[in-house]
């Protein structure tokens, strides 16, 4: 419920703990103040998504809750409530996104880190696109499905590598990591950066051999570590080639 109405201020002060007759304990959630507002800049405080059992598949129960909502009753409902359509939009949004992309073996920890990292910028490039807004949205759920699918047997990681310690270099080269590591974020894939010279003992005495070789040391390196998917990609970029096109995913 708290994904559904982008609850930003859930945390354990903000449920009640209640037993029943026969001494069995219900949680009640209150204080539902900072919910739905309309926009996706904020995101969504910790929370209890952290606690270890929301990073359990969800139920069947679950699962069948979530598979029956309507989004266009729910955005109904809230515009009959008096709330503006920016509100409205948001709660079809969600509606979608849980309706989409909750399937058999995701977690509530899953749809959470969606919801905050990836769902904002899904709706802020699909508003950039031609034709129906609702269409297209859900067709980029199910994409990011597909890519959330993907990552349990594939493994992506986007890096860059430079040899601290040149001055007339250093300053350039930690500005174009720091972009490309925000892009690693955006793209939603692992990152490393590599800054010591892995080729001490090997390559000496050539222009050529440090920083350039150290680019065939560092992949030479991640093939000798132990493999943790089924597939794995490394995207070496230069370290200094800005990323600039958000068009761009790998």
């Amino acid at each position: 419920m708290d994904l559904l109405l982008y609850n930003q201020d859930r945390h354990p002060g903000n449920i009640l703990v209640t037993r029943g007759p026969d001494g069995s304990v219900h949680l009640v959630p209150i204080d539902m103040d900072m919910i739905l507002p309309g926009y996706f800049t904020d995101p969504l405080t910790r929370g209890l998504h952290v606690h270890k059992r929301a990073k359990e598949p969800l139920t069947e129960k679950m699962l069948s809750f979530l598979k029956a909502l309507d989004p266009d009753l729910i955005e109904k409902i809230v515009l009959e409530e008096g709330l503006s359509q920016e509100v409205a939009t948001q709660a079809k949004i969600l509606a979608i996104t849980l309706k989409t992309f909750v399937v058999e073996g995701v977690s509530i920890a899953d749809v959470y880190e969606f919801i905050n990292r990836r769902l904002p910028l899904l709706v802020t490039s699909t508003k950039k696109l031609e034709g129906d807004f609702w269409q297209t949205f859900a067709r980029g759920v199910e994409q990011e499905l597909a890519i959330y699918q993907a990552k349990k047997t594939r493994k992506i990681t986007f890096g860059t590598t430079y040899v601290a310690g040149n001055p007339e270099r250093d300053e350039l080269s930690s500005l174009v990591s720091t972009n490309q590591q925000e892009y690693a974020a955006i793209w939603d894939l692992d990152w490393s950066l590599v800054t010591d010279n892995l080729l001490k003992g090997e390559c000496e005495g050539s222009i050529d051999c440090v920083p350039y070789w150290n680019k065939v040391a560092v992949l030479r390196e991640w093939l000798k570590e132990p493999k943790k998917r089924e597939e794995e990609w490394f995207i070496l970029a230069d370290d200094d080639m800005l990323v600039t096109d958000m068009g761009v995913k790998p």
